[in-house]
């Protein structure tokens, strides 16, 4: 009984081995076939994230960055300019030229279009005040398919108060979208300011005794008479009380040659009544610079902040209207100067030590030295990113861009910049 039991018991346990054999190994097939799907379907997920991605990441030719993080910059970088195309003279110029820019050793195959989708073949994409993307579906879906190697930067030449529909984000990405400000402003990632002063090597001796040159006393050119955010027009008309101003263009009674610039006319003047639309920082327009350069005045300023104008003009060139307190008062003093020679010409010895040069037409933009500043950034960021280094975004939504023009009670009151007299109102 013991005997038969045991071996009933022993043939019961390796039947059961044997059931357990087998459905050891059938969960094992199982787990392989289910492990060696896995694996494919992480590969073609993979592949074919990388095909979906090569239009957004460029030919390998233009990558900047490789697999394993080394930096491996190379030397054809593709920058494209967003909806630039649609000033007044560019269907006369190529879409397309290149770039050598020999400093660095590289080659930049610019490229002009209005057709978002060429952003998914760019390294840069400069997005233009001329341009609007448009829908939240459209941002979403650059962004999302963006690689870590491109570069966005907002690219603009007029003040966002004027510009603001076209080149805002949405709120939603403001602290994601623009790695780059490309603006009038100097201290913009790419300056595009609208005039340089170039300092010679050494100080030239030529004529600065300009006084001599003048018959007349102080100008304002402008054609656009109430479109401003502050009463410009109203501020030359109370000058006028105090001392002579001429008024060309649409806004006075002296008509211009615009073709001709009026230089030759505006050339009789001592002063220039370079008066910025908005207060905008860093807004300093070809008004300031042509007073300088082509009409050899000295131009009276108000728009940007004074430093704004310290950074980038040269010494003792200009007189700001916020170092007066009042508009008779600086009336007084432009009288004064404008009535002695030598004082007048102290204001011109800035001539001697360096020169002006003006921003290209917009026709041509970016030029070459624009473009060869964005690829060296580019070669920078690259190099950040292989390093590991936190990748950085101008909030143009905020202080970066939208909030550097001034908007405030006194735009909305359209106040003046100063009072007509000390009696007035303080500031």
């Amino acid at each position: 009984m013991f005997k038969r039991c045991s071996i009933s018991t022993l043939t019961s346990v390796f039947r059961v081995l044997a059931i357990l054999s087998v459905l050891t190994t059938i969960v094992f097939v199982f787990c392989c076939v289910g492990l060696y799907s896995h694996v494919q379907h992480f590969q073609h997920g993979a592949n074919r994230y990388v095909a979906s991605n090569q239009s957004v990441r460029y030919n390998e030719s233009s990558l900047a960055i490789t697999g394993n993080n080394t930096s491996v910059i190379k030397r054809n970088i593709r920058m494209l300019v967003l909806g630039f195309e649609f000033y007044w003279s560019r269907d006369s110029l190529k879409e397309e030229r290149d770039v050598f820019c020999p400093l660095y050793n590289i080659t930049v195959k610019l490229k002009f279009s209005s057709d978002h989708r060429a952003i998914y073949h760019a390294d840069i994409t400069f997005f233009s005040h001329l341009y609007r993307l448009g829908k939240m579906k459209v941002w979403k879906d650059h962004l999302d398919k963006r690689s870590p190697n491109q570069r966005w930067a907002l690219f603009s030449l007029e003040p966002p108060i004027r510009s603001a529909k076209n080149t805002t984000v949405p709120w939603n990405w403001q602290y994601r979208t623009h790695h780059w400000t490309a603006t009038y402003n100097a201290e913009s990632d790419i300056p595009f300011p609208y005039g340089k002063f170039i300092k010679y090597e050494s100080m030239k001796n030529i004529s600065t005794d300009i006084f001599k040159t003048k018959t007349k006393l102080a100008v304002f050119l402008s054609s656009n008479c109430n479109m401003t955010k502050w009463p410009r027009l109203r501020f030359v008309r109370i000058m006028q009380k105090y001392i002579p101003v001429d008024i060309f263009g649409k806004c006075g009674t002296i008509p211009c040659d615009w073709e001709g610039g009026c230089t030759e006319q505006l050339k009789q003047y001592k002063f220039y009544f370079a008066l910025e639309n908005s207060q905008c920082d860093g807004y300093i327009s070809e008004k300031f610079w042509n007073a300088l350069s082509r009409y050899d005045a000295v131009p009276i300023v108000w728009g940007a902040r004074p430093k704004d104008y310290k950074l980038i003009a040269p010494n003792q060139s200009y007189i700001h209207v916020s170092n007066y307190k009042s508009i008779k008062s600086l009336g007084r003093f432009i009288m004064n100067l404008g009535s002695k020679e030598s004082d007048y010409n102290s204001y011109h010895s800035w001539r001697k030590t360096g020169s002006i040069q003006l921003l290209p037409d917009w026709s041509t933009l970016p030029a070459d030295d624009h473009v060869c500043a964005t690829a060296k950034r580019y070669h920078e960021d690259m190099e950040n990113l292989a390093a590991k280094k936190k990748t950085k975004f101008r909030n143009v939504n905020g202080e970066d861009w939208l909030e550097s023009c001034k908007v405030g009670r006194d735009q909305v009151e359209r106040r003046l910049p100063i009072p007509e007299t000390q009696a007035g109102y303080v500031k």
